[in-house]
């Protein structure tokens, strides 16, 4: 059993390869596998999922494509067109037959339109897929990531329960940590069922009572079963919930002698009834740590920040204003960071959009 703090780190991709990597880090993360991560891992990792139809995880490669509008082959075209990519125009061109486009987009258009030409861009062995992408008329630019169309990924860890809320944001792409094909049960992998400390825990207050709690079941004979070892756990728990007199400390020792009574039952499911993990899974609470991949445009970003940050459209759970805020903040840092890139960096980007 582990206890951890939610969290919230933004990535982006500035070329084809680092947005290969997200997609391959994304969809890792939801069988956790990341440890299988390995330069170059990437191109049979995605292969694997493309041939099973799992394609979903390639929305997590951002595509940042710009030509003129002539010049545009056919999957070029095709992915200006979708209604899952954004454009803007060179403003020295936005009048003209003729314009210059750049496009964000994402690898799963690419794939649904031709995907032959998606797999070539997985095994390309450029940074950009350059020698590929000239047959389209177009080449990779980077954008500034303070743009509205830039695509920002953020790997956020947090409670159950958050997770199923921020999933009902149907704009962003997301990939989360299953608990289908999650074995918690696992010692090689996994070091028993992980929670996420909810907001109502202080802090101090669970590090002083975790500490009583590792005090008191030191005494535990180690060689007994985890079956075993968790009730004896339990009834440790409990003496501190009953003896605490202060609240604070009294609902940090409810929450962990609840914990471990979650686990207790998670592993009696799997190891003494043989449930697999994706029926023993139905023991987990909502409080469980839950991993997320989650991914969209800036322009989304803001709307899901002022609906569940600062409550534009009703109260959002105060766990889910403490991710919101962390990736708030991590994407203030790299918008600030871009601000003084010139235009001349990316070919003159204008932020006129079109649609």
């Amino acid at each position: 059993m582990q206890f951890v703090k939610p969290i919230a780190v933004i990535h982006t991709a500035h070329n084809l390869k680092g947005g290969l990597q997200l997609a391959e880090f994304a969809g890792r993360l939801c069988y956790k596998s990341e440890s299988k991560i390995e330069p170059g891992s990437y191109k049979k990792f995605l292969f694997m999922l493309m041939n099973k139809g799992h394609t979903s995880i390639l929305e997590h490669c951002p595509i940042y494509i710009c030509g003129y509008k002539n010049d545009l082959g056919t999957v070029a075209n095709a992915i200006i067109k979708s209604s899952f990519s954004r454009f803007t125009t060179r403003t020295d061109t936005v009048t003209s037959t003729n314009p210059f486009y750049y496009i964000y987009s994402n690898l799963r258009v690419v794939y649904d339109f031709d995907s032959d030409f998606a797999k070539q861009l997985v095994m390309t062995s450029t940074m950009e897929g350059n020698d590929i992408w000239k047959d389209q008329g177009v080449a990779w630019f980077v954008p500034k990531f303070n743009s509205p169309f830039a695509r920002m990924s953020a790997y956020i860890t947090t409670l159950r329960s958050i997770v199923d809320d921020l999933v009902r944001e149907r704009v962003q792409s997301m990939a989360v940590e299953s608990t289908r094909w999650c074995d918690y049960s696992n010692d090689s992998k996994f070091n028993g069922v992980t929670f996420c400390l909810p907001h109502w825990v202080n802090s101090n207050v669970f590090d002083n009572a975790i500490n009583n709690f590792i005090r008191l079941i030191q005494e535990v004979d180690d060689s007994l079963s985890k079956i075993n070892k968790l009730q004896a756990y339990y009834s440790r728990a409990y003496v501190l919930y009953e003896g605490a007199s202060d609240i604070n400390y009294k609902k940090v020792y409810h929450y962990i002698k609840t914990c471990i009574i979650n686990e207790l039952s998670y592993y009696e499911a799997k190891d003494v009834l043989k449930l697999p993990a994706q029926d023993a899974r139905e023991y987990l609470p909502l409080g469980i740590k839950s991993e997320i991949y989650y991914t969209g445009f800036n322009e989304d970003w803001d709307n899901i920040i002022d609906k569940r940050l600062y409550d534009k459209f009703g109260k959002s759970h105060p766990n889910m204003h403490i991710i919101m805020k962390r990736c708030k903040d991590h994407l203030d840092v790299i918008r600030i960071s871009q601000k003084d890139i010139t235009d001349s960096d990316h070919g003159g980007e204008s932020e006129s959009a079109g649609e």
